[in-house]
C-alpha cells in the first residue's frame, strides 16, 4: 500500500507541473522554441541599431558658400572656354507646411550671388555678377527609420554664356528653367547624439531660352554629406556638397560644376 501511495503522489506531481507549464496565462513562462526566440530578439536589436530620423521641424534656414566652374565646348569646332566664379553666397528658406508621421511636403526659396570670370582673365564678361533665384516644392516619404525618398519640382535660374557680338569677350545669360528631381536621404551613423548622413539627387532640366539662343533640356546630379547636431527641440545641420549639370545651347555645350559647404538651422 505504501508503494502504491508513493507512485500515485509522483504521478500527481508530474501532472500538476505539466499543466502549470502549459498555462498560456503564466507571465513568467519562456517560449520553447529557442531558435525562433533568438531570431525575434535579433530583429529587435537590429531595429534599435538603426539611426532614426529626428522629428521634423517646421522651418529651415540655410547658408552656403561655394565655388563653381562652367566649361563651355563650342559645338562648331569643339574649342573650350572656361569660366570660374568667385565665392558664391546662398541663402535658402524651407517651410514644411504639411508634416505627417512618415511623409512631409515643403516649399522653399533660394537667393544666390554669383560672379563669374574668365579662367585666364584674358576676356571681358558682360553681366558677370548676377543674383540667382530659385523656387521649389519638395515631398519626402520615409520608408525606413533612417531613409527618406524625395521628389522635387521647381524653377531656378541657371547660368549660360556665349561670345559677345564683337567677339571680344563673353556675355552671361540667366534664364529660369523648370526642373524635376528624384533622390534619397539616409542616416548611416550616430556619435555622441550627432547624426551623420548622405544625400543623392538626380535632376532633369527643361528646355528654355538664354538671350537669343535656345537651350536644350539636360540633366544633373548632386551628392551631399551632412551631419545633424541636436539643440533642444531644434537642430543644426552642416553639409558638404558637389553638383553637376549639363545642357546645350545652339552654340555651346555647357557643363557646370559646383562644390561647397553649408550650414542650416531647423526650428
Amino acid at each position: 500500500m505504501l508503494i502504491i501511495k508513493k507512485i500515485f503522489f509522483l504521478f500527481w506531481t508530474v501532472l500538476v507541473l505539466d499543466v502549470a507549464n502549459a498555462d498560456p496565462l503564466r507571465p513568467d513562462q519562456k517560449p520553447r522554441d529557442k531558435k525562433n526566440n533568438e531570431a525575434v530578439d535579433a530583429t529587435k536589436v537590429d531595429s534599435e541599431d538603426l539611426v532614426k530620423w529626428p522629428k521634423p521641424n517646421l522651418y529651415m534656414i540655410t547658408a552656403q558658400l561655394s565655388n563653381s566652374r562652367i566649361d563651355g565646348f563650342q559645338i562648331s569646332n569643339n574649342t573650350k572656354g572656361t569660366l570660374t566664379s568667385d565665392i558664391n553666397m546662398l541663402i535658402g528658406f524651407q517651410y514644411f507646411n504639411w508634416r505627417k508621421s512618415n511623409y512631409d511636403f515643403s516649399v522653399g526659396i533660394q537667393l544666390e550671388t554669383v560672379k563669374m570670370r574668365d579662367e585666364v582673365s584674358a576676356f571681358e564678361i558682360d553681366n558677370s555678377q548676377v543674383l540667382v533665384f530659385g523656387l521649389n516644392t519638395m515631398g519626402r516619404y520615409q520608408i525606413y527609420e533612417n531613409l527618406y525618398l524625395k521628389a522635387t519640382i521647381g524653377l531656378a535660374d541657371k547660368i549660360f554664356y556665349s561670345p559677345k557680338a564683337d567677339l571680344t569677350g563673353y556675355e552671361i545669360q540667366k534664364p529660369m528653367i523648370p526642373f524635376f528631381g528624384l533622390g534619397f536621404t539616409v542616416l548611416f551613423a550616430e556619435v555622441f547624439k550627432i547624426k551623420f548622413g548622405f544625400e543623392g539627387n538626380f535632376n532633369l532640366y527643361q528646355a528654355a531660352k538664354a538671350g537669343s539662343y535656345d537651350v536644350d533640356s539636360g540633366q544633373g546630379y548632386e551628392i551631399k554629406f551632412f551631419s545633424i547636431w541636436p539643440r533642444d527641440s531644434n537642430k543644426i545641420v552642416s553639409e558638404f556638397f558637389y553638383s553637376s549639370r549639363i545642357q546645350n545651347t545652339e552654340l555651346i555645350r555647357t557643363q557646370e560644376q559646383k562644390i561647397g559647404l553649408g550650414a542650416g538651422y531647423l526650428f
